[in-house]
């Protein structure tokens, strides 16, 4: 901060920052039902709705990266399903003796 050669470390682009609003918005109206006296003002309550915002958004940035790799290994796997679709199966050996056998109990 000295100087005010400070960078910031992130940017996180508007609809992560609403996301985080809304995933804190029951713990922010929480903390501020039951406290509305000892905040001054609209500056104090803005601060303190970005205190939790802050707080949580990593948190948010993360569950949507694992929320975004997750839909694309289901799409994965449904093409690699689709592909795979009209496998027939197999037998491993061509034993015939063991078949009529077999076919001799039932």
């Amino acid at each position: 901060m000295a100087n005010k050669k400070q960078k910031p470390q992130a940017n996180y682009d508007y609809k992560i920052i609403l996301l985080t609003c809304k995933f804190c918005k029951y713990s922010i109206l929480q903390y501020i039902g039951p406290n509305r006296e000892k905040i001054k003002d609209e500056r104090h309550l803005i601060n303190t709705i970005m205190s939790f915002v802050e707080n949580e958004i990593n948190n948010v940035v993360s569950r949507l990266k694992n929320a975004k790799k997750a839909e694309e290994k289901t799409i994965h796997i449904e093409l690699e399903n689709q592909i795979h679709e009209g496998a027939e199966y197999k037998a491993k050996s061509k034993n015939k003796r063991i078949d009529k056998e077999l076919e001799e109990l039932w």
